[in-house]
């Protein structure tokens, strides 16, 4: 019994916590962060003449899906992370990878998107 009790204590060591001032930057890091997904949310709606709550509705009007994958694409090249964009929008990452796929296709390809974009996305 005692060579158990000594095997599961072994096993199961105390980490150390980390410290408070790294607990602080890292609260710091994940607020600035979460502040420029809704940045760009409000921008985004702003440039599509919609709020943020229709942008963020469950629905495939056109107007409405383009706003949500230009904002995808636009978090995704400001180095947030799919999941964390899929957390945002309610989706699994890999929509959201298709999507900021998709914006990056059009914008190589469709010539009245890029025009449409033009000093919005480049």
């Amino acid at each position: 019994m005692e060579q158990l009790r000594q095997t599961i204590e072994l096993r199961v060591a105390p980490c150390p916590l980390p410290k408070m001032e790294q607990l602080s930057s890292d609260f710091k890091q994940i607020k600035l962060r979460i502040g420029r997904i809704y940045d760009i949310l409000n921008l985004v709606a702003k440039y599509y003449e919609m709020t943020v709550d229709q942008m963020m509705e469950r629905t495939r009007l056109g107007e409405i899906v383009e706003a949500r994958s230009v904002a995808m694409f636009i978090m995704r090249m400001n180095g947030h992370k799919l999941m964390e964009i899929g957390n945002v929008f309610l989706l699994d990452h890999t929509t959201v990878l298709w999507n900021c796929n998709k914006i990056a296709t059009m914008l190589q390809i469709d010539k009245k998107f890029r025009a449409k974009t033009k000093g919005f996305l480049w």
